[in-house]
């Protein structure tokens, strides 16, 4: 299976191109509120705002709607985010996107929302790879390589992790060794998400060969999928909730063009910060704390109609909750590293008392299979209530994107100027 593409008709933007729109980025917030809106009542349809719930796809799932992504509703929806700038909306014109500062992007995400529609997003190839390249690629490589995510083209998985290192990055052992004009790899990697859906790849490897280096001589490299044919396998895991989004990643003798190497060879850690940046602060948080108060507030509503915010404990939950949230939403307004390493921590512990919150509003229906969606445990498929996933998909929270005790090592050192804790060998 393939990931969903942007539908019939799509293909990336020329630069030359010229755009007409009809929202206007450079008006005031509230007014480019109103106009947002106003666009999203003229071309949502019916068939798309009662099809499902759309707001997981803010936090990545993308995958959780495969049968809405295939229909022509969602398809013509895309095609419409596109021709307006609102896929990739915070890049630059050239590239298909039309420059939208992160509080605007946030207002979009928002009033998609509130109206219930897809904001069409490119998972990590808008949030990850897309701002590696704007930061560290060649003017070839953004030319080439931004214009086929906005347009759908192209979907990414991360090959970061490895089995014996977890989050300490700078101890990976993939190896790259130069051959010619190619880049020959040979390595594992693991918790590669949706791999088994992906067109490319970004890959870390060491090429160069003193591992005590550490984070010098990393490279960072895209690598076509199909192309890799049978150097590339992908080995999904299934999670605890029932699904297999993640991947092992086996890399044997991968042939990939230097030409594909973004940032030049040996300054890939630098190209990797500014990935896990995104991943963890910024419009990508942003968005997720837009869709964690539409969670809440659906709970909350759950709570008041069953009686059970009647209970103190329950009741206390909610308020610190909320206070938490409003303060996620703070932390999110900067790209600082260390304010993205605050808001890491504070969303994944945030997102496990909430899930924990969920079970207790759902109360004895939270210990039982939903009746009528999937089947047993052992074997086949089976689906979780909202309020199950919620909280078994909370879970990895703390471990997922740089686990919390990461994290607190980015603050002590870099925010804190503590001395560097000895990290051992960790192998």
């Amino acid at each position: 299976m393939t990931a969903p593409s942007a539908g019939p008709g799509t293909h990336p933007a020329s630069q030359e191109e010229r755009f007409d729109v009809e929202i206007d980025s450079s008006a005031g917030p509230e007014e480019f509120r109103s106009q947002v809106r106003a666009w999203i009542g003229r071309h949502a349809t019916d068939e798309l705002t009662s099809m499902t719930d759309w707001s997981r796809l803010l936090t990545g799932n993308w995958w959780s709607y495969p049968d809405e992504m295939a229909t022509e509703a969602y398809a013509a929806w895309d095609r419409a985010m596109q021709e307006e700038r609102l896929v990739c909306a915070g890049w630059p014109t050239r590239y298909g996107g039309r420059e939208l500062p992160v509080d605007y992007d946030v207002i979009v995400d928002e009033e998609c929302l509130r109206a219930n529609v897809p904001r069409v997003f490119r998972d990590q190839g808008e949030a990850w790879v897309g701002p590696a390249i704007l930061a560290h690629g060649t003017d070839e490589q953004k030319d080439h390589y931004l214009p086929r995510i906005v347009a759908g083209l192209d979907s990414y998985c991360q090959g970061f992790s490895e089995p014996d290192h977890g989050s300490d990055l700078a101890a990976l052992e993939t190896k790259g060794v130069v051959q010619g004009d190619s880049l020959i790899v040979n390595g594992q990697k693991i918790w590669t998400t949706f791999a088994q859906y992906a067109s490319k790849i970004f890959i870390l490897c060491r090429t160069d060969p003193d591992r005590s280096l550490r984070h010098r001589g990393i490279t960072f490299v895209i690598a076509d999928i199909a192309e890799a044919g049978a150097a590339l396998e992908f080995r999904p895991i299934r999670q605890l909730t029932g699904e297999s989004d993640f991947c092992e990643t086996f890399i044997t003798d991968l042939e990939v063009p230097l030409a594909n190497v973004i940032g030049g060879l040996g300054n890939g850690w630098a190209v990797a910060m500014t990935t896990l940046e995104n991943e963890r602060g910024g419009r990508s948080a942003a968005a997720r704390n837009s869709a964690f108060e539409k969670e809440y507030q659906e709970l909350l509503g759950l709570a008041n109609a069953s009686g059970r915010v009647a209970d103190p404990d329950i009741r206390r939950q909610f308020l610190e909750l909320y206070a938490d949230l409003e303060a996620l939403k703070w932390w999110s307004s900067s790209a600082n590293t260390v304010h993205g390493s605050v808001e890491k921590i504070v969303s994944s512990e945030w997102g496990q008392r909430f899930g924990h919150l969920a079970m207790a509003v759902v109360g004895e229906e939270a210990s039982v299979r939903p009746e009528g969606v999937g089947s047993e445990w052992e074997g086949g498929e089976y689906r979780l209530s909202k309020w199950q996933r919620a909280y078994f998909g909370s879970l990895a929270s703390t471990i997922a994107s740089g686990t919390t005790e990461i994290q607190k090592n980015v603050i002590a050192e870099q925010a804190l100027a503590f001395p560097r804790e000895p990290r051992g060998n960790q192998g």
